[in-house]
């Protein structure tokens, strides 16, 4: 190929061709040098191993745990409650209807049947035979009896320890020990069973008591 070419042109191609064959042998050096170089294999991860988009990863968090909370024991409500004191009596009406003949005197006054002088513990209403008597304010019946002297007698509790007493009635069928009253229920009748006042016309013989003394019952009548 370099027949026919002057010296000149020969030099030339001469030079390229030692730098190619240089260039081919510093090519060859840079990939032995590479490849003489340790890989270090990193581990693969497949798809699968990655978390989804849309999953989030979370730290794993460390809790106490806790007691259980206590059961709150209630206590048991009272069977009953208790219930409110009664209002007390502060005023009676009349049991009968009749007219006041002998009036409340804890000083002696002359008894026509006895035919001496004694107190009077009470108010004797005149009125006809067999008149109805009736509870003068609400309570409970306590007593229902006959006394020799008094003949039939019903004793009734009311509120604020007072108790009213009506003596020479007619019967005792109308009234029964434990019955509550309402002031104005009819408890027995007007009579004469009471021996110690058999002078006297019909009439209710009526007593009050305030904490268990006798007191005069027309001050309770409005």
């Amino acid at each position: 190929m370099l027949y026919g070419k002057n010296i000149t042109e020969r030099v030339i191609f001469v030079k390229k061709a030692v730098l190619r064959v240089y260039l081919v042998l510093m090519t060859l050096s840079a990939v032995a040098f590479l490849c003489a170089i340790p890989r270090v294999n990193a581990p693969q991860k497949s798809i699968d191993d990655l978390p989804a988009a849309h999953e989030e990863t979370s730290v794993p968090v460390e809790t106490t745990p806790t007691e259980a909370p206590e059961l709150v024991k209630k206590e048991a409500a009272p069977p009953h409650a208790p219930q409110t004191e009664a209002v007390p009596i502060t005023s009676l009406l009349m049991p009968v209807n009749g007219e006041v003949i002998t009036t409340f005197s804890k000083t002696p006054i002359y008894s026509e049947t006895m035919g001496d002088w004694r107190a009077h513990l009470g108010i004797d209403i005149r009125a006809p035979k067999t008149y109805r008597v009736y509870a003068a304010a609400k309570g409970t019946i306590t007593k229902v009896y006959t006394d020799p002297s008094w003949g039939i007698t019903v004793e009734i509790e009311h509120a604020g320890a007072l108790r009213t007493v009506y003596k020479n009635l007619s019967t005792d069928i109308m009234a029964k020990e434990g019955d509550n009253v309402e002031a104005g229920d009819a408890i027995s009748g007007v009579g004469d069973s009471a021996a110690i006042e058999s002078a006297l016309l019909p009439h209710l013989h009526f007593e009050v008591y305030k904490d268990g003394e006798a007191v005069d019952p027309q001050s309770y009548f409005n």
